[in-house]
């Protein structure tokens, strides 16, 4: 345990210096030096500043950090090596890296579903999803977030997708990623248009692992961006590795509309929106596009915006 005394061996001196310390200053200070070593979307969905405030206690008189340090060798008639009363030096631990085991699990990225994740998923089994959008600035914030790992034998998977595919019913949609119902994990929806029946599947952890240098041009819209749609230059066929429910990893090639989809919905997992890409400044109102699409000879073909059919 690291103890914070005072150079003077006064322990009148040492007591009224540390009733000056106050754990707020550990925290804030810990808190900073947090957020240089971890992930930001990570500090704010665990709530850690509350949970360092709790690590970091005054007890007995003495400052003490939760983290194993040893101090060095004690002087000859001393108590051991004296320090100021100073709160970086608690701080020091999260510095070095030493005492990572002390800290919350939820530290470490996880990629099970966390409790607070289940619970909102198990809020309103098997409803759609209330949609998450650019209208709002914590919508856009939370549309920018990098999307975290899943563990694909999670079994709360099973109810995301029901719920995400309620979703994806209920805004006739042909793509949805789950950014976009306010769970920042890797997880999406994408209707096969180049399979019979066109079936909407269901893809965890999905990745690129190639993309064609030929490219096609084609509008896009999003459910999480009403202000219209746009058209955007995307590789006409790509390679896609990812895991299915119950822990299979499969890698295909696809082309076409569905490539366009696979790519607008693992743009979302990332923290990419289509008017990113988009030529079309500003986007097209939906009363105009529709229009658009259905004079010219392109209307044939289906839409490859997440917001429906053409």
């Amino acid at each position: 345990m690291i103890h914070i005394q005072s150079r003077r061996q006064n322990p009148e001196s040492t007591a009224a210096q540390q009733s000056r310390l106050r754990p707020s200053l550990l925290a804030a200070l810990s808190v900073n030096v947090l957020k240089a070593r971890l992930p930001r979307p990570l500090l704010r969905r665990t709530g850690l500043a509350e949970r360092l405030l709790a690590l970091a206690t005054i007890r007995g008189g003495r400052l003490t950090a939760t983290c194993s340090v040893a101090c060095s060798q004690p002087r000859a008639g001393g108590p051991g090596r004296l320090f100021r009363a100073r709160p970086w030096l608690a701080a020091l631990p999260f510095l070095l890296g030493c005492g990572r085991h002390h800290l919350p699990a939820a530290v470490e990225p996880s990629s099970r579903l966390l409790p607070t994740e289940r619970a909102f998923i198990d809020a309103a089994p098997g409803e759609p999803f209330p949609m998450v959008t650019t209208a709002t600035e914590q919508g856009e914030r939370a549309l920018r977030q990098q999307a975290w790992a899943v563990d694909p034998s999670d079994p709360g998977l099973a109810d995301l997708e029901a719920r995400m595919r309620a979703t994806l019913d209920h805004e006739q949609g042909v793509g949805l990623a789950a950014p976009q119902v306010g769970l920042s994990r890797r997880a999406i929806l994408v209707q096969r248009l180049d399979r019979p029946d066109d079936p909407v599947e269901f893809y965890l952890n999905p990745a690129l692992t190639w993309v064609s240098e030929t490219t096609v041009l084609g509008w896009e819209g999003c459910l999480s961006i009403p202000d219209g749609f746009g058209q955007v230059e995307r590789a006409e066929a790509i390679r896609v590795a990812y895991d299915l429910p119950g822990g299979e990893q499969l890698e295909e090639c696809v082309s076409g509309w569905t490539a366009r989809i696979f790519m607008h919905e693992i743009d979302h997992l990332d923290g990419l929106l289509f008017t990113d890409h988009s030529i079309t400044h500003p986007l097209l109102p939906e009363a105009e596009y529709r229009e658009l699409r259905r004079l010219e000879p392109e209307a044939e073909q289906p839409d490859t915006s997440d917001t429906g059919a053409p």
